[in-house]
């Protein structure tokens, strides 16, 4: 079998990577956020887990009273995932729309929504999760022409990473580095200080 375009050959890589997640959704630990770049240029975002992970979240949440229908789980799911996945696209957040709730042993929640033709930094948070001991969320962004970009959002992380486009490729933008400098230059400045009083106490004891 042939395939006609590049497209279709996205696609199929797209289609295989969503069965290589699913092997590690089975566990409530493991989930996965996918942003994906469709072949009409629009964009959907996939988040994948194991069902018991969906359910931990929505009965810490809401309460185990809270829905009698598979409709009013849905409804729960997508509520706390809009309320704790932030994208933004250069500092300007984009609103999830179009939710799309998938049941099963593996669940699945696609949405849609908007992306500026031109952007230069992209921030994601999914702290959707964030009920479950160790949690850990395998992030991907899938863009046609550009390398795949695998991160992972967890606890050390607040579960969110923020990317910078360079060329073809999304890299990762290092959100603590200023603050550890600063923080070294204060400790350096604290040990300076408590250097020189020490000296002045000495140098005072050895003249008396």
């Amino acid at each position: 079998m042939r395939f006609k375009s590049k497209k279709a050959v996205w696609l199929l890589l797209i289609v295989f990577l969503g069965f290589s997640l699913s092997a590690f959704a089975h566990s409530p630990t493991n989930s996965t956020t996918v942003l994906v770049e469709g072949k009409d240029g629009k964009w959907m975002l996939q988040i994948r887990a194991a069902l018991t992970a969906f359910e931990t979240e929505v009965d810490t949440r809401f309460s185990v009273d809270s829905y009698k229908t598979p409709e009013e789980f849905k409804e729960r799911v997508v509520q706390f995932l809009t309320d704790d996945i932030v994208i933004a696209f250069d500092g300007v957040v984009s609103a999830l729309k179009h939710p799309n709730v998938k049941l099963g042993h593996e669940t699945i929640v696609v949405f849609k929504f908007e992306v500026p033709d031109d952007f230069e930094t992209l921030s994601i948070q999914n702290s959707g999760f964030s009920n479950i001991y160790r949690s850990k969320n395998t992030m991907l962004v899938v863009r046609e022409g550009f390398d795949k970009a695998n991160f992972v959002l967890d606890k050390a992380n607040n579960f969110k990473v923020e990317l910078a486009v360079e060329g073809n490729q999304f890299s990762q933008i290092e959100q603590n580095s200023s603050r550890s400098s600063l923080l070294l230059y204060i400790g350096g400045l604290v040990v300076l200080v408590i250097g020189i009083f020490s000296i002045r106490k000495m140098k005072m004891k050895s003249s008396t």
